[in-house]
């Protein structure tokens, strides 16, 4: 079982600096090519073209192989890239900067999409549903390693070599990618997800999310990625704004988030195997740091107070999608898992698209501080949410894994 670990792990590692590649790398190529800052927002495009495609393309591959599909779509990706780099090689990009990179963004938005969808039952039907705390901290772990290294190397890569640079990095990043994932689909013995009758609907995705108990879940997840990324883009306009201080700042306290999120992850790791854990008590617990965090940042205000508390709410952050990942997946009878992972793509995508305009137009009306209030109240809301319906979600996690016997 280590191998196909070891395949993941390195798979998600290279995965998630590639995504970090692409969330710097693109508005440094616009920017650089004197394109008007109005023109990032095309970065918008990724998680709207997976919002709109998740619950069609869920159910599409429910009745396909999946055993290589997310490396297929992987190495996709990666031959976009490289497209890419054929084209600033032979100077036909420079006149279509723009148009090139909204229809490469539409394109990477449905195979990444692809990825997300299929993954997760493959995932399990590798490992097994008891080992999905195991796995999800893992590859929790691969985003804090990725959230560090991306952005400096990143920066480092665009500086030396500009867009060229950038593309090619990312060609073999999806590569690498991809042979991690197809390493790991020998390891699965599962050539198909049956469908049954009653999941054959593009919605059925939806529909599986809102039963109880995953609605709590699904509940936390949507919060949760709403605060992931509105909390980011907050702090960008607090740093430029309020404090005056040069992008690099707000660079610095992104990447020492990392460190926060590897120590949720090594926690994690130490005390699982613990007769005293329980995962619905951890995810309580996660929630509990990640109020203390956002506490931190909105009575703070200074640098070094909202980096410490931003480091502290990502972590508690870490930890929350571990536990509540892990948890709907142990919950969530098998053959829905394909559904259940293309309705909470789909959401998921929604809520982050809504939090990427949210900021913005918040800080415009009154201020930073606003948000972070409301961060706070969701943290609290969601605490209560969990604290309360504590008790089913542990009888659910009894009962599926009796049912997986």
């Amino acid at each position: 079982m280590k191998r196909p670990l070891v395949a993941l792990f390195s798979s998600q590692v290279l995965s998630i600096v590639g995504g970090r590649f692409i969330e710097l790398g693109i508005p440094w190529l616009l920017l650089a090519t004197n394109h008007g800052t109005a023109s990032t927002t095309i970065m918008a495009i990724i998680p709207l073209v997976t919002a709109v495609t998740a619950l069609p393309l869920g159910r599409w591959v429910r009745t396909k192989r999946l055993a290589q599909m997310p490396a297929q779509a992987e190495l996709i990706q990666g031959g976009i890239f490289f497209a890419f780099v054929i084209l600033m090689v032979t100077g036909v990009l420079r006149r279509f900067v723009v148009p090139g990179l909204v229809i490469a963004l539409i394109l990477i938005g449905m195979f990444s999409t692809v990825t997300r969808i299929t993954l997760t039952p493959q995932v399990r039907s590798i490992f097994g549903r008891d080992s999905m705390i195991r796995v999800s901290n893992y590859l929790e772990g691969a985003d804090a390693i990725g959230t560090v290294i991306g952005p400096v190397l990143a920066g480092v890569i665009f500086s030396v070599w500009g867009g060229m640079g950038i593309f090619g990095a990312l060609t073999l990043l999806f590569v690498g990618s991809s042979l991690g994932l197809a390493i790991l689909g020998r390891h699965d013995a599962t050539a198909s997800v049956q469908t049954p009758a009653r999941l054959n609907h593009v919605f059925d995705g939806l529909r599986v999310l809102i039963t109880p108990p995953l609605l709590t879940l699904s509940v936390v997840d949507w919060v949760a990625n709403f605060v992931s990324i509105a909390v980011v883009f907050d702090l960008v306009l607090i740093v430029a704004r309020h404090l005056h201080l040069p992008d690099s700042s707000a660079g610095l306290v992104f990447t020492l988030s990392g460190i926060g999120n590897f120590v949720a992850v090594v926690i994690l790791d130490r005390i699982q195997n613990s007769r005293r854990f329980h995962p619905v008590k951890t995810l309580g617990i996660a929630l509990g740091v990640s109020v203390l965090g956002s506490v931190v940042l909105l009575t703070s205000g200074t640098y070094y107070g909202l980096t410490v508390g931003y480091v502290v709410l990502d972590g508690g952050m870490a930890a929350i999608f571990v536990m509540n990942g892990a948890i709907r997946n142990m919950v969530t009878p098998e053959d829905k898992l394909v559904a259940m992972r293309a309705g909470i793509t789909f959401s998921n995508q929604m809520v982050r698209a809504i939090g990427s305009m949210v900021p913005g137009v918040l800080f415009a009306w009154w201020n930073g501080r606003i948000l972070l209030g409301i961060v706070a109240l969701c943290g609290v809301a969601l605490l209560a949410l969990v604290w309360f319906g504590r008790s089913a979600l542990s009888e659910n996690i009894i009962r599926e894994g009796a049912t997986q016997q």
